[in-house]
């Protein structure tokens, strides 16, 4: 993993927020109600797919190092079940998740002032952003209650760093390539006042797709409820993680790591149809 992110993620996270200011403790219950969506047309899962995913260089990214969800800024209990639900998610997406003596590699920040507090750290500490491709960094810099950032680095189809300058690799094929795009660590920021009014399922369940993904909310209205609107100004919101976001997060897991962006985005449209018929009592 990028040694910047270990070594310096959660140390100057913690010491910008001190300096910003905590966010205040009040956070609604994490009371939900299961919620499904049955009939998937191709069409709608193409959609939902081709929206929300975010690649680096032509693959899709997801977790290779075990998932250690740390949260701060907010009461000690609600950190508990928010990172309890991430990882609730993570195991049923099966990505590795770590024990719980760990060091923190997502990293969920509750700040009075979301814009400030990312425009500090980049300016205190850049080195929280190394490993972080243009176009995240970018979005991430945008203004906006959610700012989030995942740092990749290339392996090669084996799982293994380069050597130096150098990396073992095999041919590439019309599915697959030679390395994969691997996620080594997340932050997520939350502007405190953007959270009032939502569960803390909802809060862990957004924070999971955005970091073990990479997803990114629909810029569009997808016939297809999503995590992914949490923040959007909708009356219809999914009081958790909906059934297509699980089915997103179980396909892109199920994915060889080295598939082709556009092949593996066909394949977890795939798991979405099947799981909705599954539901449905069609298969």
């Amino acid at each position: 993993m990028h040694g910047g992110f270990l070594r310096f993620g959660l140390a100057t996270a913690a010491s910008v927020l001190i300096a910003h200011g905590a966010a205040a403790q009040e956070t609604p219950g994490a009371d939900v109600t299961v919620i499904g969506q049955r009939d998937i047309p191709p069409k709608v899962a193409r959609r939902y797919v081709a929206e929300i995913s975010a690649g680096v260089d032509g693959q899709l990214t997801r977790f290779d190092v075990p998932v250690c969800p740390t949260v701060i800024g907010i009461a000690d209990d609600y950190a508990r079940i928010i990172a309890k639900r991430i990882r609730a998610v993570a195991r049923e997406a099966g990505a590795p998740v770590a024990g719980e003596e760990c060091r923190g590699n997502l990293v969920v920040i509750f700040a009075r002032d979301g814009d400030a507090l990312v425009k500090d750290m980049r300016a205190k500490t850049p080195r929280i952003f190394e490993g972080v491709n243009d176009v995240d960094l970018k979005r991430a810099f945008r203004e906006g209650p959610v700012h989030a950032w995942n740092v990749t680095e290339i392996l090669n189809e084996d799982g293994q760093r380069p050597t130096g300058t150098a990396m073992t690799v095999k041919t590439a094929s019309i599915l697959y390539l030679p390395t994969q795009q691997a996620i080594t660590g997340s932050v997520i920021v939350l502007d405190h006042e953007a959270t009032l009014g939502k569960t803390l399922n909802q809060l862990g369940d957004y924070v999971a797709m955005r970091a073990l993904a990479g997803a990114l909310p629909p810029r569009k209205d997808v016939p297809a409820d999503t995590i992914l609107t949490l923040f959007d100004a909708r009356d219809n919101v999914p009081p958790q993680l909906s059934e297509v976001d699980r089915s997103y997060l179980r396909g892109l897991y199920k994915t060889n790591p080295t598939m082709k962006g556009r092949v593996a985005k066909g394949r977890i449209s795939r798991q979405i149809q099947k799981d909705a018929k599954e539901r449905a009592g069609m298969n």
